[in-house]
């Protein structure tokens, strides 16, 4: 919501500097009262002018002290309201200074100048016409009617004399009426004008300012999860919504998965999690379009028609597609619950932002799968010996540090060099990938499963003492060589061997643990093999 509270904190500051610039024309007014009394004492009544002055004041302490009652996080209609209300009355009490003052001969005429400036920068342009209109109004009636003498005609002598000459000549009071009338709409239409190239400059190096830091938080991190975080947070912020969503294309199949998501039930989200991109559907439009896709009212898109947005109460979004030079990244969505127009500056904004954001997140994933690379083993796909040893040293630093078990199978394919010489190094390759699938569907979430060595696997067993570390190297067994190996002929005659060791009742260290682990696959080994065994103190004399 960053950027609808700054649209409330300009709000806030310009009637604040409204409220000091009021105080200081009733300070001034105040001193201008006691020169024309000291100068003219006879002549002059001040008792009127005291009054209006008093008046301002009144209401400039009351605007204060409900100004200060207001905090940013109030409605944003109250701030609106509050200005619309000061500069009306401001430009009633200018009216009645300008009567009492001489009407068409008064010096304060040409203040009405500055109150459509004051107007216009603080208000809307739509209420700024409205206080044109007001104006020329209330101006011209006391010309009109003073013209036909039914309000009388007041003056300051100090200024000149009092004269009705003016008032005798029609055409000068018409002449004067429509110049009013020119001036003021003229002077709303310059100063909306300026106030809106200066305050798209203002947004330009706002947005400048946004991307520049987003940038420089992107590139500070090569974790997609962060990253993917820092996107959505930073889109939310900027456009004022209260939900949106990160999700990335998966080329192979063709489907979307929400990777990053905020402001969304959990049962939508459970629906939403993928889906697949249907032809001619709004996420095909989205991605064949290139640029943001804005819906200001999903109610009046007939593309809109997804039960399940609609049932989560999705009024509006913006869907900017995700590319970099050769591929298609995601979409990055923002969306708000109700009906609402989004502004040029949120639209660029947004879509400035997902080209950073697919260029940070490519890397993210080309920097995920060099890492992963680095730690899988080409042939099998499953981690590779280097991973396998770091993980075990951070798993036994953590099972000591929580006083937990753990517990290391290691697994040896028997007569595999055999098989390789009968059937060929491809069929062995084959039998080795085939073995680690089986490895990893058959263990837990928490288990890791590694390739050992030429024709030895390893599995890295969290939380899991000796007794049930037997009993699951024991159902890999089973799945391995009774339900796949044993079922296909070429592979009949292979077998496998486990060996189960458990820290901290068996080692103490990792080298220590692989060597009991080690001990107690020889000894499946040694005997007939296609066994679990597990490490016992006889080992360690050759027993």
């Amino acid at each position: 919501m960053k950027r609808y509270f700054q649209s409330k904190l300009e709000i806030f500051e310009r009637i604040q500097w409204l409220i000091k610039l009021r105080w200081i024309v009733v300070a001034c007014a105040f001193m201008a009262i006691c020169v024309a009394k000291i100068l003219e004492p006879l002549e002059f009544t001040a008792t009127p002018y005291c009054l209006v002055v008093a008046f301002v004041a009144g209401c400039n302490l009351a605007y204060a002290f409900y100004t200060e009652s207001l905090s940013v996080e109030d409605d944003e209609l109250k701030a609106k309201r509050l200005a619309n209300i000061q500069v009306s009355v401001d430009l009633v009490v200018l009216t009645l200074v300008m009567y009492l003052t001489g009407g068409i001969e008064s010096p304060f005429v040409f203040f009405y100048v500055f109150h459509m400036i004051t107007a216009g920068t603080l208000l809307s342009i739509r209420a700024s016409y409205l206080q044109a209109a007001l104006a020329s109004t209330l101006s011209t009636s006391v010309i009109i009617l003073e013209y036909f003498s039914i309000l009388p005609h007041h003056g300051l002598t100090i200024l000149h004399p009092l004269s009705h000459d003016l008032y005798l000549d029609g055409r000068f009071v018409i002449t004067m009426v429509i110049e009013l009338i020119i001036v003021f709409f003229l002077i709303i239409y310059l100063t909306n004008y300026l106030s809106g190239l200066l305050h798209k400059k203002q947004e330009g190096i706002r947005e400048l300012s946004t991307l520049l830091d987003v940038g420089k938080l992107l590139g500070s991190t090569l974790k997609l999860d962060v990253i993917l975080d820092l996107i959505l947070n930073t889109a939310i912020s900027e456009t004022g919504t209260s939900a949106g969503s990160v999700a990335l294309f998966d080329e192979e199949k063709g489907e979307l998965n929400i990777r990053a998501s905020k402001g969304f039930s959990e049962e939508f989200l459970s629906r939403t999690l993928k889906w697949k991109v249907r032809e001619g559907g709004m996420t095909d439009a989205i991605l064949k379009g290139g640029k943001p896709f804005v819906v200001e009212n999903a109610s009046e898109e007939a593309i809109f028609n997804n039960q399940v947005l609609l049932a989560e109460g999705i009024k509006s979004l913006i869907a900017v597609p995700l590319f970099t030079e050769d591929r298609i990244v995601g979409i990055l969505y923002v969306d708000d619950f109700r009906p609402r127009k989004f502004t040029e500056s949120e639209v660029r904004l947004v879509s400035i932002f997902a080209t950073q954001a697919a260029v940070a997140i490519d890397n993210a994933q080309l920097h995920e799968k060099t890492k992963e690379l680095a730690i899988m083993d080409g042939l099998t796909g499953i981690y590779n010996h280097r991973h396998f040893r770091e993980t075990l040293e951070n798993e036994i630093m953590r099972a000591d540090r929580y006083h937990h078990s753990l517990s290391l199978t290691l697994i040896d394919i028997d007569d595999f060099k055999n098989f390789n010489d009968t059937y060929g190094h491809l069929e062995g390759d084959i039998l080795l990938t085939s073995i680690a699938d089986l490895l990893t569907k058959h263990t837990r979430e928490m288990d890791m499963a590694a390739r050992y060595g030429g024709d030895e696997f390893a599995i890295i067993s969290p939380e899991i003492d000796k007794e049930r570390a037997f009993e699951m190297a024991d159902r890999i067994k089973i799945e391995v060589v009774d339900n796949f190996l044993i079922k296909r002929e070429i592979y009949a005659s292979v077998k496998i061997s486990l060996g189960v060791a458990s820290f901290p009742c068996d080692a103490a260290s990792v080298d220590d643990l692989i060597r009991k682990a080690d001990l107690a696959l020889y000894k499946a080994k040694r005997g007939r093999k296609n066994k679990v065994c597990t490490f016992t103190p006889r080992l360690l004399t050759g027993r």
